[in-house]
């Protein structure tokens, strides 16, 4: 059942029954309003639902109704509020059909129910939450958005409010616990809250929870995990919090790190508790919990089992997996006994719950034996992947499942909690596979600090109160939806198409990972070059820039027309966080263009600077329009633009530029699509010059070591290690705010060199390392005076770990290593820089790509200043059927991009094509070469043409679909970078394992190919990342040509391939081919229901360095 239907017809209801003077229950006409009763004797919820739903009809209306807890002395319309249990509910109606279900609420409607009374509508719940639900569906319907607060969304004046008496009913919720994490809310909620809206309390005190434990039921939650980041107070500390939760009927728990409802940074002392250490410090850390379930009796909450440390990271003590597998079974035995204690004696009637996150999920699948009534919540993996779904027996547990999930990170490789970069398809397919799997216990969102992640905190609220209110065929109705409620149903088409644009480009990179880097949030490292190509397939990141102004430019646009009454809305839902995400591509990609074309000697370099500083001020500016002035300063302190820890990470400071002293330089270059090296002129070309790789390196014999540091030797050669005494012993995070940056610890390895005549350029320190387990995994390093950076996180014997990217000085040089874990080795170190390799398919540099008469292209062509004196130039083509975007120009320190393409109308026919276009300003010539492929063919558009060595085909482009015996293919409209990727339905309860079975069992995407080359090609194969969804299970896929035998295409979501992953938003798997020149139908066999196919790449050599390759490659008619 889709959103629309899934309101119980309700919207058809009310959009019939607002409008039409035939509708039977009036809740507000031009003279009276209805009045609203509720039962004293029940739950406080029903009192501050009945009066928040008098506020909402007053504000609708102009006429507030009066709120009663007896129908004595009522006459004309009432509503009555209640759950079943209430005498005033059961007293009237029926309520058989909500006895014994989770949360569900009717309406029903009654006709002179008692004396004095005319009408009366019941909204009735199976529970008390199930009655507010109720009470907050009908506010939603008359016009109350749930974010009417949160995000100031307006609300349309009406005189007449009349409803259809029809009896209506709801469906119990999908999952049962609904809810969100306040995570990293020190960058704005936690300050917005301590300085603006509750300095009294300064911190996240009742008046704040009282409004997020609203917001949750307004939108069908019913569960907290409250902040507890060291800036905020722990929740069971601030007076007045477990109070409001309690009157507001929420559920709390707490997270993966906090056990036994324990805020463990603002609670823990080490100096007067000793260490957090379950295996050395039992009794301190057993009365530490015991006094919080002591004080938590009576607390709707759910307990966090389990044991982690302090704040996010392993637990201490406890040295081989066996150990800590019994470990964890011990601390979890322990705390079942003091819940038994003190809750309830069956401990098993207490709600608990075990997060799987990080090193935990090792554990467990290491044969942790867990009661079966604890609810085992699976992780994703930081980036909105699920890393596990429940096996067969697994779904049998009595406890059964959920799952956390973030839409906001902090952490590595690189976090994302200033935008909303997650797109709600991503959202629907995991949380849609999580369901299938019976994983409907537990949902907690990590919703940051909850501003700029409203629309996807309640895309999520709506799949966990009912997983088929979104699906495939409407979820691109989402954001027409939301924008239609929220802004305005005039413009909301147009709000939703830039939302989508906005969530692909997200899909492609996220704004906050523009920096190229993998940030340790101490202004470290530095920003690299992004991998978007400024030289090849048109020039990525102009293209990236474009489609970002572009729509920034339609969001100016309807900020200018939406109703005042909007604005406010509008700036904080839509506006700020596509304005934010195009500046921040504009701060980083300008600032590169600045220091590359500087290099070239291009005058544009500094206009290029200047539009990075720009973008920054931009940003600042927005951010200050945010917190200022926006609703009045109501959001005063509310948003970061630069949320990180100590310094913060490098991609949101002020830009890197290069900018070129142009006083004394005159003349014009030129500079080619598909070359990085600027063209020379005519006379004196110089040939293609190949830079080499410069590296040095270090074994263990080498080094001087010092402090529990020892030297050994084994089959892989010499090492140096910190021995492995079985207590785990670490030594921790550095002060980051102490300069110099120093690890409080003699343990550690120096290398010194000599680095003569140091290339300019960012050097990789790989490390040559043995770690037999995840306990012994990881290493600090230290070069020169720079801050200690964090490198491992990987099990194994690596020859080449990357560690880190450094800038080497010339002359002595010290790198010094701590290990951060006892028990691994290091063999050896390496420093290597690798240059930029051009292979040019041509031997002269000065030709533009080949065109093709079957696809549509077009090649640019640079002019630029080297100096501010005016430069004209002109532009002219040796033949008629080469055309040109401009022919002439006037340069004053910039540059013009002339486009060339191709008139095949006027080209010679039936025979590939060579000509030239000269450009000249009088003084200088330079010739850029132009080739095009002009051979007819007797071939239908739809077929893909191999065009400069390769073959592109987004997946969704497929010129023929086949279901499969066990699923079928079909678009999933804002998945991938494509942004339609191609999903397979079902998504769970198939997986072809035999390559012999592909043609009989699986789906197939069939796509036509024309080779003009051919030879030994490579198919690439991208598809959204993903988890298996069972342990055993090989992410892969089959591809075949015409009726030749199908081959596997496998994916890793795991090491460097995982962040990687993560951070480019697809898994890349590869085959490989030989295909003589001619036409051929490729077909690709989805065999796993994880796989969703989003582009497919034949490289038969000439694919380029780039970030988002060539475009497709599809035949167009001539």
């Amino acid at each position: 059942m889709n959103k629309i239907e899934q309101l119980f017809l309700i919207i058809l209801l009310t959009a019939l029954s607002f409008q039409h003077a035939n509708a039977q229950f009036s809740i507000a006409d031009h003279d009276r309003v209805v009045s609203i009763v509720y039962d004293i004797e029940n739950s406080a919820l029903d009192s501050i639902a009945a009066h928040l739903l008098a506020q909402d009809i007053e504000v609708v209306t102009g006429k507030r109704p009066e709120v009663y807890s007896t129908l004595e002395g009522v006459g004309g319309n009432v509503i009555v509020i209640g759950d079943i249990s209430s005498k005033l509910i059961s007293s009237f109606i029926d309520t058989s059909r909500l006895s014994g279900q989770w949360e569900m609420y009717g309406w029903v409607f009654k006709n002179a129910p008692a004396e004095g009374i005319d009408q009366a509508m019941f909204v009735v719940g199976s529970d008390a939450r199930g009655a507010a639900f109720g009470v907050f569906e009908l506010s939603e319907q008359i016009g109350i958005s749930p974010w009417y607060w949160w995000a100031d969304a307006p609300i349309e004046q009406q005189d007449v409010l009349l409803i259809n008496n029809k009896d209506v009913y709801s469906n119990a919720p999908t999952v049962k616990f609904r809810g969100i994490f306040i995570n990293d809310e020190g960058w704005g909620l936690e300050p917005w809250a301590s300085k603006t809206f509750e300095p009294s309390v300064g911190n996240l005190g009742p008046k704040t929870y009282a409004k997020i434990f609203e917001l949750l039921l307004r939108l069908k939650g019913n569960a907290i995990w409250p902040g507890m980041h060291p800036n905020t107070r722990p929740f069971f500390t601030v007076p007045g919090n477990l109070e409001t939760a309690d009157k507001w009927e929420i559920v709390v728990g707490t997270s993966h790190a906090e056990p036994m409802l324990r805020n463990n940074v603002g609670e823990w002392d080490q100096k007067t508790m000793g260490r957090f250490n379950y295996q050395s410090n039992a009794s301190s850390v057993s009365n530490y919990w015991e006094q919080r379930v002591k004080e938590s009796k009576g607390v709707n909450a759910i307990y966090t089992v389990g044991m982690r440390g302090v704040h996010d990271s392993g637990m201490e003590g406890f040295g081989s997996m066996n150990e800590k597998v019994k470990g964890l079974e011990k601390v979890i035995s322990d705390q079942r006994e003091l819940l038994s204690k003190h809750i309830n004696e069956d401990a098993s009637e207490v709600p608990q719950s075990f997060t799987a996150y990080k090193e935990v999920l090792e554990v467990y699948e290491s044969g942790l034996k867990l009661p079966e009534d604890i609810t085992i919540m699976w992780p994703d993996d930081n980036y909105g992947y699920i890393k596990r779904f429940s096996t067969q027996a697994e779904q049998q547990r009595s406890g059964g499942a959920g799952f956390y999930y973030h839409l906001s990170y902090l952490g590595s490789p690189h976090p994302y909690i200033w935008l909303s970069p997650m797109t709600p398809a991503l959202v629907w397919r995991e949380l849609t596979r999580a369901s299938q799997y019976n994983m409907n216990e537990i949902w907690i969102a990590n919703v940051g600090g909850l501003k700029r992640r409203e629309w996807q905190m309640e895309f999520f609220m709506d799949l966990a109160w009912d997983i088929n209110s979104w699906e495939p065929e409407n979820i691109q109705d989402y954001f027409e939806t939301v924008a239609s409620r929220d802004i305005s149903e005039k413009y909301s088409k147009q709000i939703s198409n830039m939302m989508w644009e906005y969530y692909r480009l997200a899909n492609e990179r996220k704004p906050e990972f523009m920096g190229f880097n993998e940030p340790q949030w101490n202004g470290w490292p530095p920003i690299r070059d992004p991998l978007y190509s400024l030289w090849n397939y048109n020039d990525e990141v102009e293209t990236r820039m474009l489609r970002y102004q572009e729509i920034r430019s339609r969001a100016q646009q309807i900020m200018a027309k939406v109703p005042q009454e909007a604005q406010d809305t509008y700036f904080q839902l839509v506006y700020y966080p596509i304005a934010g995400a195009a500046g921040m591509n504009e701060k980083l990609l300008y600032a590169y263009k600045s220091r590359e074309y500087a290099k070239q000697g291009r005058a544009v370099a500094n206009a290029m600077s200047d539009s990075a500083f720009a973008a920054f001020e931009e940003i600042k500016k927005l951010t200050h329009y945010y917190n200022n002035e926006l609703a009045n300063g109501k959001w005063e302190h509310v948003v970061d633009y630069s949320p990180s820890y100590k310094k913060g990470s490098l991609v949101f400071w002020e830009p890197i530029t290069r900018r070129l002293e142009t006083a004394n330089q005159q003349g014009f270059g030129v500079a080619i699509d598909g070359q990085a090296e600027p063209l020379e002129p005519i006379q004196g070309m110089q040939p293609n010059i190949f830079t080499r790789e410069s590296k040095l390196a270090m074994n263990a014999a080498e080094v001087k070591i010092s402090g529990e540091m020892e030297r050994g030797k084994d089959a892989s050669g010499a090492f140096i290690t910190w021995p492995e005494d079985g207590s785990n012993r670490q030594i921790q995070e550095p002060y980051y705010d102490v300069i110099p940056y120093e690890i409080e610890s003699s343990t550690k390895a120096v290398f010194e060199f000599n680095f003569e005549d140091a290339p300019g350029g960012i050097h990789t320190l790989n490390l040559s390392v043995d770690h037999p387990d995840s306990d012994s995994d990881s290493w600090w390093v230290t070069l020169n005076d720079k801050p200690p950076y964090s490198a491992g996180d990987s099990v194994g014997r690596i020859q080449r770990l990357k560690a880190h990217d450094f800038v080497l000085k010339p002359g002595l040089n010290k790198l010094t290593i701590h290990p951060r874990e006892d028990g691994g080795k290091l063999y050896g170190i390496e420093f290597i820089q690798e240059s930029q390799q051009f292979s040019p398919q041509y031997t002269d540099k000065n030709r533009l790509p080949t065109f093709n008469r079957y696809t549509q292209q077009r090649h640019f062509i640079d002019v630029y200043s080297r100096g501010q004196e005016p430069e004209q130039w002109t532009a002219k083509t040796s033949s008629p059927w080469i055309e040109l975007s401009e022919n002439e120009g006037e340069l004053h320190g910039d540059q013009d991009r002339i486009w060339v393409s191709i008139n095949y109308d006027k080209a010679p026919s039936d025979e590939d094509i060579n000509g030239y276009v000269e450009i000249s300003n009088g003084e200088q010539r330079y010739r850029v070469a132009v080739s095009a492929i002009n051979q007819k063919s007797d071939l239908q558009p739809g077929f893909f043409v191999e065009t400069d060595g390769v073959i592109s085909m987004n997946a969704n482009e497929f010129c023929d679909i086949k279901e499969g015996n066990v699923a079928s293919f079909k678009p999933l409209i804002g998945l991938g970078r494509s942004g339609s990727a191609m999903l397979q339905q079902p998504t769970n309860g198939w997986y072809i394992e035999d390559l012999s079975q592909v043609r009989e069992k699986a789906p197939a995407l069939e796509y036509d190919i024309v080779v003009t080359q051919g030879g030994n090609a490579k198919v690439i194969v991208e598809a959204v990342p993903a988890f298996p969804l069972q342990p055993s299970q090989q992410l892969r896929c089959a591809v075949c040509i015409g009726d030749g035998k199908p081959q596997w295409i496998n994916f890793e979501m795991s090491g460097q391939d995982w962040s990687d992953n993560v951070l480019e938003s697809r898994m890349i798997g590869t085959g490989q081919l030989n295909l003589d020149p001619g036409p051929y139908r490729l077909k690709l066999w989805g065999t796993d229901p994880s796989v969703n196919v989003d582009r497919i790449l034949i490289d038969f050599g000439g694919l380029k360095q780039s970030y988002t390759g060539p475009k497709s490659t599809k035949m167009v008619e001539r």
